[in-house]
Order: structure tokens, then C-alpha cells, then sequence
């Protein structure tokens, strides 16, 4: 393989194996805790501010942008996969969520208001937004 001002033939950045290649870190407004998605290690890394003990948790995916909740659940895109993840870091669990098209994501935001996820798609002119159904949405009509 030929090595061209870091480079290598195909145009990838090379790496440290096993790297963590920290992206877009987002923070707990309401909290003392920075998250970190490290996408090519597939996991998301919390980061206490003051004592900077760090915590890291898998993800089914390569999360690239974190942004947190006003109940300080973390969201993220899942750069190459057509899903978003929220973890929830009172339970330490994660719940995925499939797009309903393919979407290479570089952000990801949250409407604390209204709840929704907004999720713009890289190069094709298109946001997908993400509505959750309260218990009253799902109620049988009479």
C-alpha cells in the first residue's frame, strides 16, 4: 500500500488499530457529564467534568454526533446505518430506532418541546423526523 502525506492509495486517514476516533460530543446541560461518541470503536464514552472518570458503553453502530435530552438521554446517529440510538444512562440501556430510509447522518437534534428527532440526511436534501406515540395515540377508538 503506498503512504501519501498520511494517506494511504485508496484515500482513507490511516489510524491507530482499535482507535476510538472521538466525533461530534455532546453535554448533559442539566448534569456534570460530557458524552463522546467514538465512532470507529463502535462506543459512546461518558466523561465526568469534574473528577474525569470516563465510563464507555457499546453501540450497535458507528455513532458520529451525540446530543442529550432535557431528561438526559443521549441520542445519536448511527453514521453508516439507517437507525438512530438512545441511551438511556439511568438504566445504562440503549433502544435503536430504524429510519425508514437509507441516511448517511453527520447530526442529529432533539425538540425538547415537542419530543421529536430530527435526523438531516448527508447529500440528499432531506430531514427525517421522528415522532413517538403517547399513551393516548395508542388507545383504542371507541
Amino acid at each position: 500500500m503506498v503512504q501519501i502525506d498520511g494517506r494511504d492509495d485508496l484515500g482513507h486517514i490511516n489510524t491507530v488499530p482499535y482507535g476510538q476516533q472521538p466525533r461530534r460530543l455532546g453535554a448533559d446541560k442539566r448534569g456534570d457529564v460530557v458524552w463522546v461518541p467514538n465512532n470507529a470503536a463502535s462506543n459512546l464514552a461518558k466523561i465526568n467534568i469534574h473528577t474525569l472518570d470516563t465510563k464507555y458503553y457499546p453501540v450497535e453502530g458507528n455513532p458520529y454526533f451525540v446530543t442529550v435530552d432535557k431528561e438526559s438521554n443521549v441520542w445519536t446517529n448511527l453514521f453508516i446505518d439507517a437507525k438512530v440510538g438512545r441511551f438511556n444512562p439511568r438504566t445504562e440501556q440503549w433502544t435503536y430506532y430504524t429510519l425508514p430510509s437509507r441516511c448517511e447522518s453527520r447530526n442529529i437534534s432533539v425538540d425538547d418541546i415537542r419530543g421529536d428527532v430530527w435526523v438531516p440526511c448527508a447529500n440528499t436534501s432531506r430531514v427525517i423526523r421522528l415522532q413517538f406515540r403517547t399513551a393516548a395515540d395508542t388507545r383504542p377508538l371507541k
